[in-house]
């Protein structure tokens, strides 16, 4: 129903889509929630990162860096055409591969007792989905991604419990 015509969805509105429909499902309790609704949102997301990193790899233009030099002077997708062109392209080669070990760095976060390193990468996600934001014209996507990192920002899948008001007298 949602769907009929899929031409005008990008990848950020059908992430909005699985994001409010996962937060339409979660029953809350006061002001806590079930882990269920969390693991369900970093699967998604560890989902994303993994198999855009696959993408990534399978073709020449990220591991050279060529791709992120193509989409920062492509005049549909920059928003500041050829303010990057001085730099080296040994750089972006840089960034590139760094890019992917960083999405793939998100699969450890399925391993148990590894919820140190969350912090580390949702803060990494957010400077990264903000410059894409700043820099690049891609839809809705950054704001998507940066929306289902607020999901995540609940430690262990709760709410974070509110001080209760007593006042003496």
């Amino acid at each position: 129903f949602l769907s009929r015509n899929p031409l005008p969805f990008g990848g950020g509105e059908l992430l909005l889509h699985n994001v409010g429909f996962l937060l339409m499902l979660t029953p809350m309790k006061g002001d806590t929630m079930p882990i269920w609704p969390y693991r369900l949102l970093l699967f998604q997301i560890i989902v994303l990162y993994v198999s855009s990193a696959w993408q990534k790899l399978l073709g020449a233009t990220w591991l050279d860096g060529s791709a992120i030099v193509t989409a920062l002077a492509h005049p549909h997708f920059a928003r500041f055409p050829g303010l990057f062109a001085a730099f080296p392209a040994d750089f972006f080669a840089l960034l590139s591969r760094a890019i992917i070990v960083w999405e793939l760095s998100w699969t450890v976060l399925l391993l148990p007792r590894q919820r140190f390193l969350q912090n580390p990468l949702l803060l990494s996600g957010m400077v990264f989905h903000l410059a894409i934001l700043l820099f690049l014209r891609v839809g809705s996507f950054s704001a998507a991604m940066l929306t289902a990192y607020l999901g995540l920002l609940f430690a262990g899948g709760t709410a974070p419990r509110r001080e209760s008001q007593t006042s003496s007298v």
